[in-house]
């Protein structure tokens, strides 16, 4: 321990904070998104990309808050048993989130006048 601070709730933290801001990055990309049909309708093409990026931002949100708890879950009782599970929320918390703006960036080029 440096500094008389536990390593691993260092660790936990950061991963915490990181999993919040990307939450937050999520949630305003899906209101902002709805926001954006609401003003367009109409004549918007390629409206399948949006759509799968909605699913994949509530993806996101859903892995994102799974994350959380089984961080917690992991810190209570210190259980290595769920560094497993960790990384696997961790990486579709992180591809679902990239692939999510990506369909968003898409649909928005398609759709630029």
């Amino acid at each position: 321990m440096a500094n008389g601070k536990d390593p691993l709730l260092e660790r936990a933290k950061f991963f915490r904070e990181h999993v919040a801001t990307v939450l937050n990055l999520a949630t305003g990309s899906l209101v902002l998104s709805v926001t954006f049909l609401h003003d367009q309708t109409g004549h918007l093409r390629n409206t399948w990309l949006l759509k799968r990026s909605w699913w994949l931002l509530f993806l996101t949100i859903f892995f994102g808050v799974g994350y959380n708890y089984v961080l917690n879950i992991y810190l209570r009782q210190e259980g290595a048993r769920y560094n497993t599970l960790l990384k696997i929320l961790s990486f579709a918390f992180h591809v679902a989130f990239i692939v999510a703006v990506c369909y968003l960036l898409r649909f928005g080029l398609w759709n630029i006048s």
